[in-house]
């Protein structure tokens, strides 16, 4: 969830120059509109023409933006959608966390309609620097003692972090005294939601770690899913100043086969992305010809490859929280200011949710909140009603 392909990326100059996204919308008909997106639904797109608003039923466009468009039939919706998510936090905003008062922490989450926390305090990503409290959720633990009886006391599940319990650097520790195993006895198996494996593996190459990790959770509780997140694809290239050349089929084709075969050793997967803007994400997808794509065609896309090619799992999405302005530092932080960071909308939040159920994911976890200062949590408070909005069937206590 770190994402650091995205650090390359964002380091490498991508948003160096602002773009005024415009789609290029291509009809069946063949004529061309181009215009900016205010509205997508699985119906129909609506798009600002020079202050005119146009609406096309999908199943009249044939490209948006060179990339094909996909309509899901109500049937297809039917079958892959979920009835509600479960949501996930790793951490909450810096001036929150570094009070240590996890009583207020996780009565606050489970008034918003958060399941389960993976509980990181990083709070800037480049260069990376935590609070360092990371060890309060880890072994040993006393389950009448903070933060376990707070965990325990608002029924907020622990996703526990495989990279800290497992380091890839070190051997397995002895059954005897797995962290895993001390973990369920604190909390109980009800109190674990799961293991979340090594973060984006595959940009890695951690794929014999992946393996045993998953074999070792299950010799502990068989019962007990590991999550594996990947990162995803981007149009650009890596580490190429500020004309990155296009990715190539070739090199997409050759991460997804790698998606594939890391996902033999999770039960659920899902992929991190972290789409607004637009500009600075420079995200592609599966089925998109290697075209920049927007948050709505992200989540369509990966998670129909997802159905696709890792069948009979569940499904999780790691988004946003946070601005392109919050994670970094110096310099860079006005160059993400110059290229238009912001926040997501509750709008755009809720549009992400209704179409991750549509898909059939089954988890949301936000990520990079705890880079948010004070500034930061006017959007924090945004993001917890966005979340309690959507618990409660779209309608706000």
């Amino acid at each position: 969830m770190k994402n650091r392909a995205m650090v390359l990326l964002l380091l490498a100059g991508l948003f160096f120059s602002r773009v005024a996204f415009a789609e290029i919308i291509l009809l069946k008909s063949g004529k061309t509109v181009e215009g900016r997106v205010t509205e997508r639904t699985n119906k129909y797109i609506r798009i600002d023409f020079h202050g005119v608003q146009l609406t096309f039923f999908l199943d009249e466009v044939e490209r948006i933006n060179g990339a094909r468009v996909n309509v899901i039939s109500k049937e297809r919706q039917d079958h892959n959608s979920v009835a509600s998510l479960e949501f996930l936090m790793a951490g909450v905003p810096k001036p929150i966390g570094e009070k240590r008062d996890y009583d207020a922490i996780f009565s606050m989450l489970k008034a918003s309609g958060v399941d389960a926390v993976c509980m990181t305090f990083l709070y800037k990503e480049s260069p990376p620097r935590s609070l360092g409290y990371e060890p309060d959720f880890l072994p040993p633990c006393d389950p009448n003692k903070q933060p376990w009886k707070a965990l325990k006391k608002y029924k907020i599940k622990l996703l526990v972090p495989g990279e800290i319990a497992y380091p890839v650097s070190e051997p397995l520790p002895a059954l005897e005294n797995d962290p895993l195993k001390q973990l369920i006895a604190c909390l109980g198996r009800e109190g674990i939601i799961g293991v979340y494996s090594y973060d984006e593996p595959t940009f890695r190459d951690l794929l014999e770690p992946c393996r045993r990790l998953y074999e070792r959770v299950k010799t502990v509780d068989p019962g007990i899913p590991v999550m594996i997140i990947h990162g995803p694809l981007f149009a650009g290239a890596i580490g190429e100043g500020n004309n990155p050349p296009s990715i190539t089929q070739a090199q997409i084709d050759g991460h997804l086969a790698k998606f594939k075969e890391y996902s033999k050793y999770a039960d659920i997967v899902g992929f991190d992305f972290y789409p607004i803007p637009k500009n600075i994400a420079n995200l592609t997808s599966p089925f998109a010809d290697r075209n920049v794509v927007d948050y709505r065609q992200a989540i369509r896309d990966y998670l129909s490859w997802l159905r696709k090619e890792v069948p009979f799992k569940k499904y999780i999405l790691a988004l946003q929280g946070f601005s392109y302005t919050d994670i970094f530092e110096g310099n860079v932080v006005e160059e993400a200011r110059m290229a238009g960071a912001r926040y997501p909308t509750r709008e755009e939040l809720q549009e992400m949710f209704l179409l991750s159920k549509e898909e059939g994911a089954s988890y949301v976890i936000f990520w990079g909140q705890t880079c948010l200062d004070v500034s930061g949590l006017t959007f924090w408070d945004e993001l917890l009603n966005a979340i309690k909005e959507e618990r409660n069937g779209g309608v706000f206590p």
